[in-house]
């Protein structure tokens, strides 16, 4: 039980990092428009090192839940990675990003995480 904790840990604090660092990468950027087109914007986005540096980080949890997924059940892994994650983020988002959520949005986030835990009670 530990171990899998420690490793939805992992791949929660991961992906929710690569996120931050993508959002702090566009909002360098100045955001996305595709009015200059497409082909522009895209090669624009894939020389910011915030954005290279986000794929690669996601691309490394990617590794690691692959690696999780096959040694646990994948609505107790899906679940409990979504219970720490809506929590973490809207924290992370908070923080780092300003970004402000109000009393009934972080009540519906506690709620969901702890429907989440309940769900997989027994799968500990």
């Amino acid at each position: 039980m530990l171990t899998n904790i420690i490793f939805i840990s992992i791949i929660a604090f991961g992906t929710i990092t690569a996120q931050i660092i993508l959002k702090k990468g566009l909002l360098l950027l100045g955001g996305v428009q595709f009015s200059s087109g497409v082909m522009v914007e895209i090669f624009r986005i894939i020389h910011s090192p915030y954005v290279v540096g986000a794929f690669v980080l996601q691309g490394i949890m990617a590794l690691f839940w692959i690696y999780v997924l096959s040694r646990t059940q994948l609505v107790y892994l899906f679940t409990m990675s979504g219970a720490f994650f809506y929590i973490l983020l809207a924290l992370a988002s908070w923080i780092i990003l300003g970004e402000r959520l109000s009393l009934i949005q972080w009540l519906g986030l506690f709620m969901i995480s702890f429907g989440m835990v309940c769900f997989n009670y027994r799968s500990w």
